[in-house]
């Protein structure tokens, strides 16, 4: 019954296996009077995941994005290992012609590992606080330190809605050659190797791999969760011995 109510009820954000922040966003829109705004930290998957297809239509041509602030790497360190934090802030009307939204992404930083909490915490905050105050003084692009900002014509969202949203400020659209890779096909999601049975599994460096003059193919790159960024793969020369072919 509560299924079936959810997806009555919120027929855009209730699609396929739907997170349930996605409700209330939309449950937002729905309770705030004409122009109302609100601001929601969530998750950042709602920007790319095919459940949330119906949210991204919802939001984009529903209602007017002033800011999309992605806090990807920093979700341990002010939610307690929250994934994929997200701020997004919307006001309920529709969105004039011309809408730009104030997209801000960001990247792990080499400046806060040395520093206590709360100063990480009141670092990351001054950085956000300073790129959006460049943005809101009218300039269309900035970078600072870990953070980068741009501007980003509303109805691209709704040209992307059914797919993604790219928020990147080096936005463009390829044509894929159907002979080309995809990303799925080379960077595919695998839960491990379990190769069962005496068969053993070594993570080594590449230089000890060099110095032992294993075979290449017995020897792969590997690469852990925390190697990996949006839209980059960050090897530290890592190799794992497969040592049977």
């Amino acid at each position: 019954t509560t299924l079936f109510r959810s997806k009555t009820i919120y027929k855009s954000a209730a699609q396929g296996k739907y997170d349930v922040y996605g409700l209330f966003m939309q449950r937002s829109l729905q309770l705030l009077h004409e122009g109302g705004e609100f601001a929601l930290i969530t998750q950042g998957t709602y920007l790319e995941k095919e459940w949330a297809a119906g949210l991204r239509i919802l939001l984009s041509h529903s209602a007017a994005i002033s800011w999309i602030v992605d806090l990807n790497p920093f979700g341990h360190l002010f939610f307690k290992a929250m994934n994929a934090p997200c701020i997004t802030v919307a006001k309920n009307s529709p969105p004039p012609a011309a809408a730009q939204v104030a997209a801000i992404l960001s990247k792990r930083s080499d400046d806060l590992p040395d520093k206590k909490t709360n100063e990480r915490q009141a670092y990351v905050a001054q950085v956000i606080r300073k790129i959006a105050s460049s943005i809101q003084h009218g300039h269309e692009s900035e970078s600072i330190a870990f953070a980068e900002c741009c501007l980003i014509p509303q109805i691209e969202l709704q040209k992307t809605a059914t797919s993604r949203w790219n928020l990147s400020s080096s936005r463009t659209a390829i044509t894929a050659n159907k002979d080309w890779h995809t990303a799925a096909e080379l960077l595919e999601v695998r839960q491990g190797v379990t190769p069962g049975g005496c068969l053993e599994i070594f993570l080594l460096e590449e230089p000890v791999t060099t110095h032992l003059k294993l075979e290449k193919t017995l020897v792969h790159r590997a690469i852990k969760s925390k190697d990996l960024e949006r839209w980059s793969v960050d090897w530290h020369k890592r190799m794992l011995l497969y040592p049977y072919h």
